[in-house]
């Protein structure tokens, strides 16, 4: 058996408490500068990287293909497993992607508006 009265998370992924800032200091004037890039939020992830094509057929539920870019000494993502779907060398997040039995990328949550495919 056991007994615990108090657990508190101190870290998860690249966050940690140190950083984070408390509600009561956050005000509608503020709150921008505190917002990180959602890229950051991902930074573990397997990624790949969008040609303008690949936006296209992604904001159609297309799949993709193309070479999945991991860390180095990372094994590549296996079958079910999300993926960064980014542009701009890996700066800005367009959507998470299952790894299919094919190998290829099936999109599931896109962030990328329609109107936003050409930027």
């Amino acid at each position: 058996g056991g007994l615990m009265s108090r657990l508190e998370r101190t870290r998860i992924g690249d966050f940690s408490v140190p950083e984070s800032v408390t509600i009561d200091a956050l005000t509608s004037d503020n709150v921008r500068e505190f917002l990180c890039p959602a890229i950051r939020i991902v930074s573990e992830l397997p990624k790949f990287e969008c040609s303008p094509e690949h936006v296209k057929a992604m904001l159609c539920g297309q799949q993709l293909t193309g070479e999945i870019a991991t860390k180095p000494g990372e094994h590549p993502p296996d079958v079910g497993d999300l993926v960064a779907l980014t542009r701009g060398e890996f700066s800005e997040l367009l959507a998470l992607a299952e790894l299919t039995p094919e190998g290829r990328l099936q999109p599931r949550t896109v962030f990328l508006k329609p109107s936003e495919s050409n930027r």
